[in-house]
């Protein structure tokens, strides 16, 4: 909405909200004293539109803004590793047996990709040919197969390009014999978060949006979307006990799938609502814990990616926890 007024559209823009705060899973809330975020908590620093307009919002307070380099280890196999895995570190505190059969089985995935054109069409697939079956397994597949409740067989290549850009155990290795090898860091690795909070920009933003002549309305339950002709033209909202309907000629969704195909009702093609009652969410449950110490520790994040068992069965909750000190 802020670029739409920001490029000068002309026509009126309204932002409604639900919640009595914007922000979304972005907000944040007070608890006991802390500052507590839903989800969203910082911003990759890296010269782009996003964080120039953070940067913007806040001009004139540019110390609220800390700028930080991510301290990130993983829990696995019963150990605290680095991330990304450095393979000195991982040679050194995996058993001598897993370490071999990680050198093996990388050394034999690569002959096997250089002697015969095996396709990687998948996650799966690209995360073997680049780590092998067992580091991948460690390092990635678990991991991705909970966070995600699917098997990394049916998620694209892509999505692994993406999320593991520049991460090559050829490289690691090269380095660990210093023979040369250059790693990549596979996230950007300095970010930008706010003091108070990662809801603090969402409430400026809203407030500029405001001060550029669009409209935020909180607490406004939209009800159902008008259809004439394959286009929309309405939306109809309660707000404070009243309905309101707002003529549309461009909608920006941010709500789930399957209910914005339902505000649309018969109007939405057959397909389009068939399909969408077929998706499904996974739930995310954030659980807030308070130490009575200043610092727990030096991480900004730590993953668990070890499965963590009970007596009756294994536990399939892919967990992380982030910890930020202003």
């Amino acid at each position: 909405m802020h670029r739409l007024l920001k490029d000068g559209i002309g026509r009126e823009v309204i932002v409604l909200d639900r919640a009595k705060f914007p922000g979304g899973a972005g907000a944040s809330f007070q608890w006991k004293g802390h500052t507590l975020d839903y989800g969203p908590h910082a911003f990759h620093a890296r010269g782009d539109e996003p964080e120039q307009l953070v940067r913007e919002l806040f001009k004139d307070q540019p110390d609220v803004l800390l700028p930080r380099t991510k301290k990130v280890h993983v829990f696995l196999t019963g150990k605290f590793f680095k991330y990304p895995l450095q393979v000195r570190e991982a040679l050194l505190k995996f058993n001598p047996f897993t370490s071999l059969r990680i050198l093996f089985e990388f050394a034999l995935t690569g002959l096997l990709h250089v002697l015969v054109s095996i396709p990687v069409e998948s996650f799966e697939d690209w995360g073997r040919k680049r780590f092998g079956a067992t580091l991948y397994r460690l390092s990635f597949g678990d991991y991705t197969r909970k966070v995600w409740k699917t098997d990394p067989a049916k998620i694209s290549r892509k999505f692994a390009a993406e999320k593991i850009q520049g991460f090559s155990f050829v490289n690691l290795v090269k380095k660990l014999l210093r023979i040369g090898g250059q790693v990549t860091e596979p996230y950007f690795q300095t970010v930008i978060y706010h003091r108070k909070g990662s809801g603090s920009l969402y409430l400026r933003l809203a407030d500029r949006i405001r001060e550029m002549g669009g409209k935020v309305e909180l607490e406004a339950d939209v009800k159902s979307i008008g259809v004439e002709h394959e286009r929309l033209t309405e939306v109809r909202y309660v707000k404070d006990g009243r309905e309101h309907a707002v003529p549309v000629s461009l909608v920006v969704n941010t709500i789930e799938l399957p209910n914005f195909v339902k505000l649309l009702g018969e109007e939405a093609p057959f397909i389009a609502r068939h399909h969408a009652a077929k998706l499904r969410y996974v739930s995310l449950v954030l659980v807030f814990i308070e130490f009575s110490v200043d610092r727990v520790g030096e991480d900004n994040w730590f993953y668990l990616l070890d499965t963590i068992s009970s007596s009756s069965s294994p536990s399939r909750t892919a967990s992380a926890c982030r910890c930020w000190r202003s």
